[in-house]
């Protein structure tokens, strides 16, 4: 049977991990870089381009979790179609201290690729992303100070087009393993009364 000084104890351990999570959101625990600009491509063939935009962290977050957003709009500048095109995988990544964490490739082409088309005279858009600030998606590593973040876009643009583009990657901390553990002895008491209540 659990006392009311457990139960206390329970409740002050849960208010404990509450406020650990809600200080572990902070935004000064957070890591971002963002990347944007426009290519004009003013060759007669297709040209096939890399960008990347990287910053030095200066804090610590364990747990890491990450989200991230793609827009591209490519623009025909020769009336006679424009397209932006990526292989499997390619179109965008985010990256730790040189290491690949997160892709981003949204299959619409054959063979799982990207393309973006636009018809004669006009232009064409394309958004996504994945994971979310509320619910983003949890990778194996640790951010520590002077640790390097990068994102990283990379496609083709169809000759004499334009593309413009922006990309995001974020890093934020997950839920603090201590306040599992810490949680770990006040549900199993709470699951055992329950059983005995129930018998």
């Amino acid at each position: 049977m659990i006392s009311e000084k457990e139960k206390g104890l329970g409740a002050s351990w849960l208010l404990g991990c509450g406020l650990a999570a809600l200080g572990a959101a902070a935004p000064s625990e957070a890591a971002l870089v963002t990347l944007s600009g426009v290519f004009t491509n003013t060759t007669g063939a297709a040209v096939e381009k890399e960008f990347s935009h990287k910053i030095i962290v200066d804090e610590t977050i364990t747990n890491l979790n990450v989200f991230g957003d793609v827009s591209l709009v490519v623009t025909d500048f020769n009336r006679n179609g424009a397209s932006i095109t990526a292989p499997a995988g390619q179109l965008y990544s985010g990256w730790i201290n040189g290491a690949k964490v997160a892709s981003f490739a949204p299959a619409n082409a054959p063979g799982g690729g990207f393309v973006l088309t636009a018809a004669a005279r006009s232009l064409a858009t394309f958004d996504s992303s994945y994971g979310s600030s509320a619910a983003p998606l949890a990778i194996a590593s640790v951010l520590k100070p002077n640790d390097e973040i990068e994102v990283r876009l990379k496609f083709t643009v169809s000759a004499g087009d334009q593309v413009a583009y922006t990309a995001t990657f974020n890093l934020v901390p997950g839920p603090s393993a201590a306040c599992a553990a810490l949680l770990a002895p006040w549900i199993g008491l709470h699951r055992r009364r329950r059983t005995e209540n129930d018998s």
